[in-house]
């Protein structure tokens, strides 16, 4: 990817957004940044390896798992094109990556080293604040996504995670951002186990779906899934 295209996508991440292209392409200029690119299903990092830089995903997808010994694994979450990833714990006591990160297609990631990160935090207040406004989103992801695996039913787990798409859009018809495969490893259940819940709840009339479309039909119902005895 070449300079300028890499200023366009930085613009739209949430660290630089108050900043120019111009001001933006000042400070790369003053950094040892890495692009690099990866094969799809390529291993970018392992749980528990060192962490001393964050990550940009400049195009492309990631999926962050946590892994098991017997190879089952549950996806966290996923990351595309603006998304930042180790700005967490790179500063932290214990700079280790907490997941497996691996691609899902063709990603080019540029790199920051902690470094040149303090550097730019020093030398420009809005820096500072957009660094703790993203670590605050990511902190809101996580409990999102801890509140959503508390359930201890697949249809508990559905339920809650139509529910805050629904929160978040306020429309009852929307398209899900993901494949159901990846959903399935977002709610850390089996896939057919989700297409029969997720049908069965379509014949109760809860919900309607096709592809990645969910169109919520009762509401009342839908929200009671999650207080069943």
């Amino acid at each position: 990817m070449k300079k300028e295209q890499i200023i366009e996508v930085l613009s739209g991440v949430n660290l630089f957004r108050t900043m120019t292209p111009d001001c933006i392409l000042l400070n790369m200029n003053k950094m040892n940044y890495q692009v690099k690119n990866y094969d799809k299903n390529e291993v970018i990092a392992r749980e528990g390896e060192d962490c001393n830089q964050i990550g940009i995903v400049l195009s492309g997808n990631l999926e962050l798992r946590k892994e098991f010994p017997a190879g089952h694994y549950m996806t966290l979450t996923y990351l595309e094109s603006g998304h930042i990833f180790g700005e967490v714990i790179v500063f932290s006591n214990v700079s280790k990556y907490p997941a497996t990160i691996i691609t899902t297609i063709k990603t080019e990631v540029l790199y920051i080293n902690r470094q040149d990160v303090l550097q730019l935090m020093e030398g420009c207040e809005s820096i500072l604040k957009n660094f703790v406004s993203v670590i605050s989103n990511k902190v809101v992801m996580l409990n999102k996504k801890t509140s959503i695996l508390s359930f201890k039913t697949i249809e508990e787990k559905v339920a809650s995670y139509i529910l805050e798409e629904y929160k978040a859009r306020r429309q009852m018809t929307f398209n899900i951002p993901l494949s159901r495969k990846e959903l399935a490893g977002y709610l850390n259940v089996p896939r057919p186990s989700l297409s029969r819940t997720m049908g069965k709840m379509k014949t109760e009339g809860i919900i309607d779906f096709y592809q990645n479309t969910v169109k919520i039909l009762d509401l009342q119902a839908l929200e009671d899934c999650l207080f069943k005895i």
